[in-house]
Formats: C-alpha cells, structure tokens, sequence
C-alpha cells in the first residue's frame, strides 16, 4: 500500500512540474521584428557595422550608402545603434546633396552668361532672375566661391536693365502728371501705359505704379 502511495505522489509532480515552461511572449517579436535582448543588440551593432563598412569604402556611391542605411534601419531601430545609424545617414544625404548641387552650378553659370550676353534689350529678364536665385542657391550649398561671380553678374544685368528703364520713366512721369494736373486723368493713365513692358520689373515702373494708383484715386473724387 505504501509502495502505491510513493508512486502516485511521482506520478502527480511529474504531470504538475515535469512539462517545460510557456515561452515568454517578450522574448520574440513578431514577424520582422528582431528579438529582443543580447540576441537584438548584436543584430542591430551587426547591421551598423556593415553600413559604416561600406561608408569607409572607397568608391561607394551615396545612393548605394543612403540605400543600405534605409536596409538598417529596422534592424536598429529602438538601440544604441539607431542614432548612430541615423547620423551616418544624414551625413551621406547632405554630401549628396553638396555633390549633386556642385554639379549642376557649372552649367547653370555658363547659361546665365550666355543669356546675359545675348540679351541686350533685357526681353529675358524676368525669366532670368529666378535662375539667378537658384544659381546663388546652388552655390551656397557647394560653399562655391563661384558666388560672388553670380552676384557679380546679376548686378551688372540688372544695374543696366535699371538704366535703360529710367528715360522712359522720366518722360512719361513728367507728362502723366501735366495731365493729372489738368484733370486729364484719362489721357495720364494712357501715358503711363505706354511704358514698355518687358521693362515692368524695373523700380521705374513701380514709382509709375504708385503715380497711376493716386491718379486713379483722383479720378474718383
């Protein structure tokens, strides 16, 4: 009888302690997400190294970099490594960008010179001036000294754009305000108006703009 007492006793630890424990659900993600733990943190120091591998290997292309960054990025994210990882990163984008920026400046400058030289009556100069902007964008980007040759430039275009604005200025503002004065205003407005447009981006025709809008008010008195 004792023997079959000792027995049953084994028997119930066995079927209460002898099976292996749940797993921990904490312990592995979910598909494509690494494990946490050790086992992560090298997954993800793994996936680094071979990032900054690649950055110190001469000849890489930055889109091949900023493209193996993208690759390793979930591998790091929520490590040590993750910030690193972005760094490098942005330090890849931004040669890109310089290095990119610093290839097309040359044939951006030698268009603005070639449209400058060929534009003698200033037809183009409204569409020339944000190409300017983008030349001087471009260049500070590159930390280019090609900087002060487009300011350079821009300056001399556009100091003689003003010159040439100016007799038509001083003739028609001096006739559109007679008229004004002899309550012609009709005949003023007219006047203004025959300044030339593709002069319209001048400071000129601005002060004619303000002459124009005051003898518009007048007229409504």
């Amino acid at each position: 009888m004792g023997a079959v007492v000792v027995i049953a006793i084994v028997a119930f630890a066995v079927l209460t302690h002898g099976s292996p424990a749940p797993e921990n659900p904490t312990v592995k993600g979910g598909p494509g997400i690494p494990t946490k733990g050790p086992d992560r943190d090298a997954q993800a120091r793994e996936a680094y190294a071979k990032v900054e591998e690649l950055s110190r290997r001469a000849g890489t292309s930055w889109d091949l970099l900023l493209a193996a960054a993208d690759k390793a990025k979930a591998a790091c994210r929520g490590t040590e490594w993750e910030k690193r990882l972005e760094e490098l990163r942005a330090r890849a984008a931004h040669e890109k960008e310089t290095e990119d920026a610093a290839r097309e400046l040359g044939p951006l400058v030698d268009e603005l010179k070639g449209a400058v030289a060929t534009d003698p009556e200033f037809k183009r100069y409204a569409e020339l001036q944000p190409k300017f902007a983008l030349a001087l964008e471009t260049a500070s980007k590159t930390g280019s000294t090609r900087r002060d040759e487009i300011r350079t430039l821009q300056r001399e275009y556009n100091g003689k754009y003003e010159k040439l604005a100016e007799p038509f200025y001083s003739e028609i503002n001096e006739a559109a305000q007679q008229l004004a004065e002899e309550k012609r205003y009709d005949d003023a407005l007219r006047k203004i108006n025959t300044f030339p447009q593709h002069l319209r981006q001048s400071g000129a025709w601005m002060s004619l703009e303000k002459l124009k809008q005051d003898i518009e008010r007048r007229k409504k008195k």
